[in-house]
């Protein structure tokens, strides 16, 4: 028998009795639920939606309360009611200087709009925030599986459990880098021979490094005349003002005479 108030513990488990201190077998006790993201806070009359809760049967850790088995002397159904946790998002600068935000606090299923603040990192361009991926290289960023985010761009939490870190658990996001690169130049003199020259060749440009960049566009010619070709940074690198599209730039074959 149980009654709120009187326990006895037998095999290590903790039971409520009525009027048997000596009994020596009993009920399971009541098994605490569990729901994602939430606290269980016990079990009511009515649903956690109600504005009115209605009476308390369950307590919190399972025990009894509101002498359940004297006020309810019918079938009942009770409500688990929750709590919703709350989970910390914290920043990692990842070699940034300055701009680093501060730790949000959010609720579980809340969309999460991120701070406007842009971390500083000389001689880089910030690239985000990301969590679940790899950050191999403080320069260099793999693909982010879980979550990818901007400054203030919005993460919304219905989106998918997977896609912010704090659905469950508290969580960090990594500021992500592109190295800036220095754009090339052309330097070389490629004479006229009747053959085909090629432009591919680092020594004939300023800041042509293949480590950063692919050529590309026209890299060979026969005649004397000018040549475009472009460049492209590899993943993780961009040119000094942060863009990543392919630059256009000039070479030439001239005249041995």
């Amino acid at each position: 028998y149980y009654k709120y108030g009187a326990t006895k513990t037998i095999n290590n488990t903790l039971y409520y009795y009525f009027s048997d201190s000596a009994l020596t077998t009993g009920i399971s006790p009541i098994t605490i639920p569990t729901k994602t993201g939430h606290t269980f806070t016990g079990y009511y009359t009515k649903d956690n939606n109600s504005a009115d809760a209605g009476t308390q049967y369950i307590l919190q850790g399972g025990g009894f309360t509101n002498s359940i088995y004297t006020n309810v002397t019918s079938n009942t159904t009770l409500y688990a009611h929750w709590t919703p946790n709350n989970y910390t998002i914290t920043f990692a600068g990842n070699g940034a200087t300055s701009g680093v935000p501060s730790a949000l606090t959010r609720t579980y299923g809340q969309n999460v709009t991120f701070p406007s603040s842009v971390p500083v990192r000389e001689g880089y361009t910030f690239k985000g925030w990301v969590h679940g991926g790899n950050v191999t290289d403080s320069t260099l960023t793999t693909t982010a599986s879980s979550g990818s985010y901007m400054n203030g761009a919005t993460a919304q939490a219905s989106a998918s459990s997977t896609n912010i870190c704090w659905t469950a658990s508290n969580c960090t996001y990594i500021a992500t880098w592109a190295k800036q690169v220095t754009k090339p130049t052309w330097k070389g003199t490629v004479l006229y021979n009747g053959a085909a020259r090629s432009a591919n060749v680092t020594s004939l440009w300023n800041n042509y490094d293949t480590t950063y960049m692919t050529i590309g566009g026209t890299t060979s010619g026969t005649n004397v005349t000018s040549y475009n070709a472009t460049f492209t940074p590899k993943a993780g690198y961009c040119w000094p003002d942060g863009s990543t599209s392919a630059i256009t730039v000039a070479w030439s074959i001239v005249d041995s005479a």
